[in-house]
């Protein structure tokens, strides 16, 4: 277990590596950057502005100084937003964590039972109803759903409201958004998963003996059956997390997505930095504790 931990480490640490070259690299080659639309400076400003930020030297030159500012946990200011990037993240983290988790949790309560049922149910009107539903379910992307609920739900429930952040029940029609396609996708791998259990030798030979279904179910094929699942859930717990960019801009929610998607625009390649590094870090971590959950829970992996 312990050799397998340092792998993990090793491995994410690399693509960590690789991760954050690559964005710094990307985000110097925009054919803009953050002071391109400010008209009130002229050259000699602009010059000083840049000498500010270190952007008037080579790209060496700023990768190795970004390195060692990254090395001290100095993730740089914010040139647009005059902030710490560090301060913007740990500001918009929790928003974008509780509609992920949401998510996730939604994911799970409706996706594992109805491919536990489907499977069950093989080749039932059962089965072909949930998987047909799952179908629809993985098509229907995050922007056409979204608008839906806000105009279905938000609209005719009232403490749900369509936009914004702050009261106790705004997280629920982003989450749900997020959590379908995903509740889809874990209904039809968990189906596979258990189809692929109950076919073997144990599981008839434990039907033979007289076991009954239940304690087939739970003691035997639970356990086997579910590994493919939470395979999937680790890295779309950080799917869920990392891509409610768009989600987060249809119900107006202050996280991470809205901080994204202005770095991009504005060319603030120190807040585009921060962010992807930080969403690496948050799946190298994710996959990690998937990792060995499911060598605790698969003999063979060990």
């Amino acid at each position: 277990m312990f050799k397998i931990i340092l792998s993990r480490l090793a491995q994410g640490l690399l693509v960590l590596i690789f991760l954050y070259t690559v964005t710094f690299f990307l985000a110097r080659w925009m054919p803009f950057d953050m002071f391109t639309s400010d008209k009130s400076l002229d050259a000699q400003a602009l010059q000083v502005k840049k000498a500010e930020f270190d952007l008037d030297k080579t790209y060496w030159e700023q990768y190795k100084i970004s390195i060692n500012k990254l090395f001290q946990g100095d993730l740089r200011d914010s040139g647009m937003m005059k902030q710490p990037v560090s301060k913007i993240i740990a500001h918009s983290f929790p928003v974008s964590f509780v509609l992920g988790s949401a998510g996730m949790l939604i994911a799970i309560i409706i996706g594992i039972p109805a491919g536990i049922i489907a499977a069950l149910r093989k080749n039932s009107m059962i089965d072909y109803s949930t998987m047909l539903i799952a179908l629809v379910g993985i098509s229907v992307p995050a922007f056409v759903l979204g608008p839906l609920l806000a105009k279905g739900l938000g609209a005719n429930v009232s403490f749900l409201k369509v936009a914004g952040w702050g009261g106790s029940f705004d997280w629920v029609l982003p989450s749900i958004t997020l959590g379908l396609a995903t509740a889809a996708y874990l209904a039809r791998i968990t189906r596979a998963g258990m189809l692929d259990i109950l076919s073997q030798d144990y599981i008839r030979t434990a039907k033979a003996k007289g076991v009954s279904e239940q304690n087939i179910i739970i003691k035997h094929a639970l356990k086997g059956g579910l590994i493919p699942s939470i395979a999937y859930i680790g890295p779309a717990f950080a799917m869920l997390i990392t891509g409610s960019f768009i989600v987060e801009s249809i119900f107006q929610c202050p996280g991470m997505g809205k901080h994204f998607i202005n770095a991009t625009k504005n060319g603030d390649i120190f807040l585009l930095q921060g962010i992807v590094l930080f969403f690496g870090c948050l799946i190298v971590l994710v996959n990690l504790l998937a990792d060995i959950l499911l060598v605790a829970l698969n003999p063979r992996l060990r």
